[in-house]
């Protein structure tokens, strides 16, 4: 089917338009970052330019609650994604291959009910799990909220994604 010259602009310029718009809050926080108080919180916003420094990265880049925020975070991304794709692909790859392993009907249910639940109903278990009244389960149990919030529902993206796998 061969499109029009006005069909092929039209689109680009549609595509080019919601590039900008989806690409904006980047660049809007980027400029936010870079700019002092008294430009961030005027009246009439300045979308281009302005008075731009990196003093906000300096002052952030040197506080050791900020480094220690960002070091927990970089933790808890590694550990999560390295355990999410261990533990899906073992689960994708025996899902796909062994059809008539046992716990395989019961196994697929439970993916479908954790797509089904959304994540925000976790949040009163994983509230517990925090403020737990053992110390010896405290300690750290933030950092395995974290990485179980985030493990069980990668099982089911993972196993949609192998089952293409003879």
């Amino acid at each position: 089917m061969k499109v029009s010259l006005f069909g092929r602009i039209a689109s680009y310029l549609i595509l080019s338009g919601a590039t900008l718009i989806a690409l904006f809050p980047i660049y809007w926080t980027f400029i936010t970052s870079l700019r002092d108080r008294v430009d961030i919180f005027a009246q009439v916003p300045v979308f281009f330019g302005g008075n731009l420094s990196f003093d906000n990265w300096v002052s952030v880049a040197g506080d050791p609650v900020f480094l220690n925020a960002l070091l927990a975070t970089i933790m808890v991304t590694v550990i999560a994604t390295v355990l999410t794709v261990f533990a899906g692909t073992l689960a994708a790859y025996a899902i796909v291959r062994s059809p008539k392993f046992i716990g395989r009907t019961s196994f697929s249910s439970w993916l479908i009910v954790i797509r089904a639940v959304p994540g925000v109903v976790l949040a009163v278990p994983l509230y517990q799990i925090v403020v737990a009244p053992r110390p010896d389960f405290r300690r750290g149990s933030s950092t395995l909220v974290k990485i179980l919030n985030w493990l069980a529902p990668s099982i089911r993206a993972d196993s949609s994604i192998c089952t293409g796998i003879p």
